[in-house]
């Protein structure tokens, strides 16, 4: 199978430390000179922030890279806004790309697993995205799982295709109550965790400004899964004060690389939907009373300190 190296988009704001830890690990993997990396930058929301884009401008200059492009936006688009905007105008003018949010580490092997799976299942319109995070790194497992399908999509280092992405409806004005109260009768919504439908609701009242919800509800919709590998080659290093999504009272996996030889992930057998698995990623989701918890005193936080 002859590959294709897919764009990297590097999505950025406030955080020059967490960008530069980023580009460090993604120097560290391999063949990372051969992509063509994005690079999008929010605009500021007050004084603070035009010092530290700043930096982050000088973080992304000192990156030495062939193909780098630098799109910088004058006001503060916020997260679900840059992406979605961002990855759709990439994917005009390519058939996949990779995805990465600031506050990430990579493994070495992370671009390449990602980029292999984008290359491999091109044509499986069974597949939806392609992620280099484990729900289940932790899990006691049995050693054959090498990489699996399942329902959740996670943003923590992923990549698509412009069929799934232009296919997404990003708008839930169609979320009336009527709706809402089929969607609790069908399973296929609960089949990626208990939170999908009430951070759909809490998304249609603005609660949250989440892309990533939305996507995993298109999918769920349309039956696609998403591969991940059975060890994760990314971790969040964004639980901290400095984050605007994720707050650091909020439950942390702690990851630790596994020290193994590159992957030939071509030896790879063909992913399979393991019941388990899937059980016990479904099961990491927080159920519909702690969901609520959360997201109100996010809310809350977010307006008293922010």
């Amino acid at each position: 199978m002859k590959i294709i190296f897919g764009p990297v988009l590097i999505f950025c704001y406030n955080r020059p430390n967490k960008l530069k830890n980023l580009i460090n690990s993604i120097q560290n993997n391999f063949d990372y000179s051969k992509y063509k990396y994005y690079f999008f930058c929010d605009g500021p929301k007050n004084a603070i922030d035009r010092t530290k884009i700043k930096k982050n401008l000088e973080v992304i200059k000192n990156f030495k890279v062939k193909n780098k492009i630098i799109i910088k936006k004058k006001k503060n688009y916020g997260l679900a806004k840059s992406i979605i905007s961002g990855v759709s105008s990439v994917l005009k003018m390519n058939k996949f790309c990779i995805i990465l949010e600031d506050d990430l580490v990579l493994e070495k092997n992370c671009l390449k697993f990602l980029n292999f799976g984008l290359n491999r299942f091109y044509k499986d319109k069974s597949i939806g995205s392609i992620s280099g995070y484990s729900y289940v790194h932790n899990a006691n497992i049995r050693k054959s799982v090498k990489w699996f399908k399942l329902h959740r999509h996670c943003s923590w280092s992923w990549g698509t295709w412009r069929r799934v992405w232009k296919k997404i409806d990003w708008d839930t004005k169609h979320l009336s109550k009527d709706y809402i109260s089929k969607m609790y009768k069908q399973k296929i919504f609960f089949r990626a965790g208990n939170d999908i439908i009430p951070m759909l609701l809490a998304q249609k009242i603005n609660v949250i400004n989440s892309w990533a919800v939305r996507f995993n509800y298109n999918c769920l919709k349309k039956n696609l899964f998403s591969i991940s590998p059975r060890f994760s080659l990314v971790k969040n290093d964004g639980f901290d004060m400095s984050s605007t999504h994720t707050l650091n009272f909020f439950k942390k996996e702690s990851i630790t690389f596994k020290k193994k030889k590159f992957q030939n992930f071509q030896n790879f057998n063909n992913p399979k939907l393991d019941r388990q698995l899937n059980n016990l990623i479904k099961h990491k989701h927080p159920n519909l009373k702690r969901l609520r918890v959360k997201i109100f005193t996010k809310k809350i936080f977010n307006k008293l300190f922010f």
